[in-house]
This record gives C-alpha cells, structure tokens and sequence, in this order.
C-alpha cells in the first residue's frame, strides 16, 4: 500500500508541475498578455494633423513627423511621404528601437498593388501569409502578414483616409508593442 501512494503522490507532483506550467501556473499576473506596456505609466495622444487619425501610446515611445522636405521617397518601388516614424526608447538600449515607418501613398495604391510590390520586392523569400480586415475606431485596416528572409514574419496595416492610403510597416520583432498601438487607432 505505501508503494502505491508514493507512485501516486509523484505522478500528482509531476502533473501539478509539469502539466500546469510549473510555478507560472500560480503566479497572479493580471495584466494582459496583449500590452508591453507597465499599467502605471503614463499615456499620451498623438493625433495627426494631416491625416486626422489618433493614436494612444505610453511614455518612452516617440511619435516623430519628419520634415516636408524629406517625405518624398519610394517604398517597395510605390511613391510615398514618408512622414512619421514610431521608436521605442523603453527597451534598454542605447538606441531607441524603431516600431513602424509610416508613409502616405497616392489614393489609387490598392491592396493587391500593394501585396505585388511587397512580394516583388524578394520575391523568393517573401510570401504572403494572411491578409485580414480589422474594423476599429471608424476606420477599415488592412492587415498583411508576409514572411521575409530572415524567416521572422513582418506585418503591414494600410488604411484609406483624406484621399491616401496611409501604410504602417511594423519593423521586425516588434509586434507585441505594435499591436497595443493599431489596436488604439481611430478616426479624430
């Protein structure tokens, strides 16, 4: 009988721990898996004097326009403004880290002119992997999910507004902050 409750008693210790995580199993986190982000720190708004969409983000990321004269550029071979940058400067780096490189293109980029320039753009390693809607905050996004060739996927959101298509291009290994950010975004 004692043999049987010490391979019971290990089989238990072994499913408690094992089984359910280990000690993170226990551990009272609340906070969401979704936000990198400490609940104390203190948020801010950007909004957007040209293209009239907000943006919710805490301090230590940087919303920075850049100046007129150095909007002008091609991106994946399309004619934009490259008019905002997105950086982080709370990961504990010497430099900040870039989030997105937001651009304006001309109202005619469509979703599929878009997808073929992005896979023109290597078109041996980059293929397109999802390709969804998000409805939020007045706004219709386009999500696009292609893989690169560093084999990290790489996320572009494209919406339409004040007769552009503005692009975000997610920088690589930055999608949990990401995320936060274009699930904050909405109309003015």
């Amino acid at each position: 009988m004692k043999k049987n409750w010490f391979w019971f008693f290990s089989l238990f210790i072994v499913i408690v721990f094992f089984g359910a995580g280990c000690p993170n199993f226990f551990s009272q986190n609340n906070k969401s898996n979704m936000t990198p982000y400490d609940e104390q720190e203190e948020m801010f708004v950007y909004k957007d004097p040209t293209y009239k969409f907000v943006l919710e983000y805490p301090s230590g990321i940087e919303i920075k326009p850049r100046p007129s004269e150095f909007h002008k550029t091609d991106y994946l071979g399309i004619p934009v403004d490259f008019f905002l940058s997105i950086r982080d400067y709370r990961q504990g780096t010497e430099a900040p880290e870039n989030i997105f490189y937001v651009y304006s293109a001309d109202s005619n980029l469509t979703t599929d002119t878009f997808i073929n320039a992005l896979i023109a753009s290597d078109p041996s390693s980059i293929s397109i992997l999802n390709q969804e809607l998000i409805e939020q905050g007045k706004l219709t996004i386009t999500k696009i999910v292609s893989t690169t060739a560093s084999g990290v996927e790489k996320r572009h959101y494209l919406f339409s507004i004040n007769q552009s298509v503005i692009i975000f291009s997610e920088f690589l290994h930055q999608q949990e902050v990401a995320d936060v950010l274009i699930a904050s975004m909405q109309l003015d």
